[in-house]
C-alpha cells in the first residue's frame, strides 16, 4: 500500500548509503499535467505545419492525391509518436526528467538506484498505452500507483524504475570520527541530490577495535 515504503535506500561499494524520497502520486499527477499540457502544444504546432504543407501539396496533380488519402494515418502516427517519443527523448536526454518532472523536481531513476538505461526509459514510456487504460483516464497506472509500496504505475513495474523527489543539496560537516566521502565515487550511482548520507565510521590506527 501508499506509505509503507516512502523512500529508498540505496548502499555503494564503498559503504555510502543515499536515502532518496519517492514521489506521491499526486506530485506526478501534477507533473503529467504539465507534460500534457507541452505535448498538447507540440501536437497542435505540427499538426498547423503539415496542414500549410499539405495545403501547398494539392495543388500538385499526384502528390495532392497521396496526401489526401494518407493524412488522416499519418496525424495518427505522429500524434502517438509525439506522445510516446516526447517521453522518450526527456527522460533520456536529461537524465530521468521530462519539462513536467523538472518542474516538480522529479526524477525517474532505476529502483535499485543505479543509472536509468535507454532500455528502461523505452519500456516504461511504451506501457503508457497500457496504463492510460481506460480511455485517457491513466486508471489503471493511478490504480497500481496506489496499491505499490513505491508508488509505480505498470510500466515502472516492467521496467524496474520509479520516480523520486529532489532535495536541497545536503552537507555533511567534517568530523575525524566520521569523514566526508565523496557520493559520486561509485560510477554506478546516479549523482543528484539524496536527502541524506551515511558514510562509515574508520578506526584510528592503535585505538581498540570495537566487538
Amino acid at each position: 500500500m501508499l506509505g509503507a515504503t516512502t523512500s529508498l535506500e540505496v548502499q555503494t561499494p564503498e559503504g555510502v548509503s543515499f536515502r532518496l524520497p519517492i514521489a506521491s502520486p499526486f506530485s506526478r499527477c501534477l507533473a503529467m499535467a504539465i507534460d500534457f499540457a507541452v505535448i498538447l502544444a507540440l501536437t497542435v504546432l505540427l499538426f498547423q505545419i503539415l496542414s500549410i504543407l499539405g495545403n501547398m501539396l494539392t495543388h500538385i496533380p499526384v502528390i495532392g492525391r497521396v496526401v489526401s488519402d494518407l493524412s488522416s494515418g499519418l496525424l495518427i502516427i505522429l500524434q502517438f509518436l509525439i506522445g510516446i517519443g516526447y517521453g522518450i527523448a526527456c527522460e533520456w536526454l536529461l537524465r530521468g526528467q521530462t519539462v513536467g518532472k523538472r518542474m516538480m523536481k522529479l526524477r525517474v531513476i532505476d529502483e535499485r538506484g543505479l543509472t536509468l538505461r535507454f532500455s528502461q526509459v523505452a519500456i516504461r514510456n511504451l506501457f503508457r498505452l497500457l496504463d492510460i487504460l481506460p480511455s485517457t483516464f491513466y486508471l489503471l497506472g493511478g490504480i497500481s500507483c496506489f496499491l505499490t509500496k513505491r508508488c509505480q504505475r505498470l510500466g515502472d513495474i516492467a521496467a524496474g524504475t520509479l520516480v523520486v523527489r529532489e532535495v536541497p543539496r545536503f552537507v555533511r560537516p567534517r568530523s575525524r570520527a566520521s569523514p566526508r566521502v565523496d557520493p559520486t565515487a561509485s560510477r554506478d550511482i546516479l549523482t543528484w541530490r539524496p536527502v541524506s548520507v551515511k558514510t562509515p565510521v574508520r578506526q584510528k590506527p592503535g585505538s581498540p577495535s570495537t566487538p
